[in-house]
């Protein structure tokens, strides 16, 4: 949806771009509400990781896809292609290190003993499975 959304003309400046996907950041500290504190988490209703899933994957791909789509008209059409071929490689990478990164929090958090994604210690699987 975002990048259909991203077809839109809308005129974006350089600065206010960058200042719209740099707020994305906000989405971590909502995301951590609704899952902290452990017991009751502040938003504990479903409906808000949802939300905020949806809100982000629709910023992800609006504020993924204006940039790649105003570089071309900032350079000469000569370099039209490098340009091109420029931003698909600085938007590989960052989805590339966004994954390391969440990969790399992952792991360092996964043996903590109020992980959720892991069964208690005295569970056993029903026979059968």
């Amino acid at each position: 949806v975002g990048k259909i959304l991203a077809a839109l003309p809308v005129d974006w400046r350089g600065p206010h771009l960058l200042a719209c996907s740099c707020l994305r950041v906000a989405f971590i500290p909502l995301f951590i509400l609704c899952v902290y504190p452990s017991g009751a988490p502040t938003l504990r209703h479903p409906a808000w990781p949802c939300v905020f899933s949806l809100l982000m994957g629709v910023s992800s791909g609006y504020f993924g896809s204006v940039p790649m789509i105003l570089a071309a008209g900032k350079v000469s059409p000569k370099q039209r292609e490098l340009a091109g071929n420029t931003m698909t490689v600085s938007y590989m990478t960052g989805l590339t290190l966004g994954s390391a990164v969440a990969y790399c929090t992952y792991s360092l958090t996964r043996d903590t003993p109020s992980s959720c994604l892991r069964p208690p210690a005295n569970f056993s699987f029903p026979s059968g499975l």
